[in-house]
């Protein structure tokens, strides 16, 4: 589903049973592929094949999942009543993938609070990492879009009208501040640090 990031940290066995299927990880690449303008379920019956009843049945719970969401707002997922029919001028509902998901850190609530109070008194020293870290990023992203090599890697989807996102421009940025992060995390100085701490050998 993913474009740069090719794993999905999952919470649940039912998220890990749900992106364990074939067709709906089938569903799931198809409608990423499209990007903001979506698809039907009729659409996505007809690309890959599976009966309309199936893509029904994986797009609510995909869609209780907020994997998915549809370009109309409606009770719940299934055929359409002749109300929903009537009021969607009998335009079929077109869905799209609504959230890039990658797994969120999560921390103990007392730990973050603290955290958070810390970094606020580090006002400063963030704002100078923050403007340095924006640097770099633009510098990734400059280099990627005009060279004809890198070119490729460079996010082509549209922006998505109900977040305001490219969901590859999203993930490209992630992707590449987890990389710089990474390289932080693998220097001699790093290492030093948890040594002067005594958190290594």
């Amino acid at each position: 589903m993913n474009k740069y990031l090719l794993t999905i940290p999952v919470d649940s066995w039912q998220i890990a049973q749900l992106l364990g299927s074939e067709t709906n990880w089938k569903i799931l690449e198809t409608l990423r592929d499209v990007g903001a303008q979506g698809l039907t379920a009729e659409e996505i019956s007809k690309r890959i094949n599976v009966p309309k009843s199936t893509i029904y049945n994986v797009l609510s719970k995909l869609q209780a999942g907020s994997w998915v969401e549809s370009g109309v707002r409606r009770p719940q997922w299934g055929r359409p009543s002749k109300e929903v029919k009537q009021r969607l001028g009998g335009k079929p509902t077109r869905i799209f993938v609504g959230n890039v998901l990658w797994g969120d850190n999560e921390f103990d609530e007392e730990f973050e609070a603290s955290l958070v109070r810390l970094l606020e008194e580090l006002e400063k020293d963030m704002d100078e990492l923050k403007q340095k870290w924006l640097s770099i990023l633009e510098k990734i992203v400059s280099t990627y879009e005009r060279d004809e090599k890198l070119r490729k890697f460079f996010p082509q989807d549209s922006i998505h009208e109900e977040c305001g996102w490219s969901h590859e421009g999203e993930e490209f940025l992630y992707a590449s501040s987890l990389e710089v992060l990474g390289k932080i995390l693998s220097d001699e100085d790093y290492y030093e640090l948890a040594r002067r701490h005594k958190f290594m050998k």
